[in-house]
Order: C-alpha cells, then structure tokens, then sequence
C-alpha cells in the first residue's frame, strides 16, 4: 500500500515499527525513538539498544534486545547502516527546532502514524483496540506457547522482575539471542510474492 503522502520517516515506521514490535515486544515508543546507533552488535549479536539516551524507557535504564534473524534477512540491519547515525523514523531536524512543550513527543506521532496505517489497511478498533500495544500482548503469548525463558522474556520486554533476586546479575545476549530464535518467523502471504 503506497504511502505517498508520508514523508520518507514515517514511511519507514510503517514498514519497520510492525516488525521490530513483533519481534521484540518492546514498547512502540522504545520502538519508534530507536536511533540507527542503537542497532548494535554486542559479543557478535545483532541487537537493539533500547536506551533512555535515544527517549523514554519506562525502567528508565538500558537493555539489549537481540534482533531475530528474520528482521536481519529483510533487510533491518542496512536501514540502519544506511542512516548513520541519528533517529530511525522521525527527521533529527524536526526534534531541534521543535519548540512546543505541549505537543506529543515525536516517538509518539510515529507510533499514532504506525496504528494510522493499521487502521488504514482494515483493522478496526473493535478487531483490534490498541494495535501497538497488542504487539506487547503477542510476543508474551507466543513466548509461552514455543517455551521462551520467562524471565529472559520479561527482560526484553522491559518488563518489572518478581522478586529482587532476579535484578541480580545480568543477561548474556546469545543467551537472549537463543531464546527470540525460538519464535517462528511471521509468513505474511502478501509480502513473498514481491
């Protein structure tokens, strides 16, 4: 579906916020202020950093989210070596001469484009209320059905810990790498005959 009348940002949101939500369970805004930095490589795995230096993070502190391999086969990685450095889905110009306290942040109208574009293609609100956030929904789900570490999914969802004890420590990333890889990958008929 042609987006012409968005600009190349938000376009790129639509194609590519979906995706990582699905993939991550992250939260859309997490999603939509990720900056082409914050796609990274931490002992030789490809990960998102989902930072409070790149906006809001709930927890208010920083964690590496491996990429699954079907983001990196279509082609994530080069859309993020191909920007640089600087936000992924909103023009850095726009965040520098934006002067109005009481607008919505920027990683906001990204993730209202996103659900904009849901709503677009035939998903209403009473399919689907909050489609964003549904992402969150899903991936906890499908971490229980194909048997994900519960602890390992709460930590790339950003999610609080049960107990104190779970704070300790920290998660190695090819650890959190093989726990994602246990999600299938989306078939989405529509996009494998192009």
């Amino acid at each position: 579906m042609a987006r012409d009348n968005l600009s190349p940002h938000y376009q790129l949101a639509c194609r590519w916020v979906p995706w990582l939500l699905a993939y991550t369970g992250a939260r859309v805004g997490e999603i939509a202020q990720l900056r082409a930095e914050d796609v990274m490589k931490v002992d030789g795995v490809h990960v998102l950093n989902i930072t409070p230096a790149a906006g809001s993070v709930k927890t208010g502190q920083y964690r590496h989210v491996p990429l699954h391999t079907h983001l990196i086969d279509m082609g994530f990685l080069d859309v993020a070596e191909a920007k640089g450095n600087g936000p992924l889905f909103y023009a850095s110009e726009a965040a520098t001469r934006r002067t109005d306290k009481a607008s919505k942040s920027l990683a906001e109208k990204v993730g209202q484009k996103v659900r904009d574009m849901v709503r677009e293609v035939g998903i209403s609100a009473a399919d689907v209320e909050q489609p964003n956030h549904a992402w969150r929904h899903r991936f906890k789900t499908l971490s229980r059905r194909w048997g994900l570490d519960s602890e390992a999914a709460h930590h790339m969802q950003g999610h609080a810990t049960e107990t104190e004890g779970q704070d300790y420590g920290s998660w190695p990333v090819e650890r959190l790498s093989a726990e994602i890889e246990k999600l299938p990958r989306y078939e989405v008929k529509a996009l494998q005959s192009s």
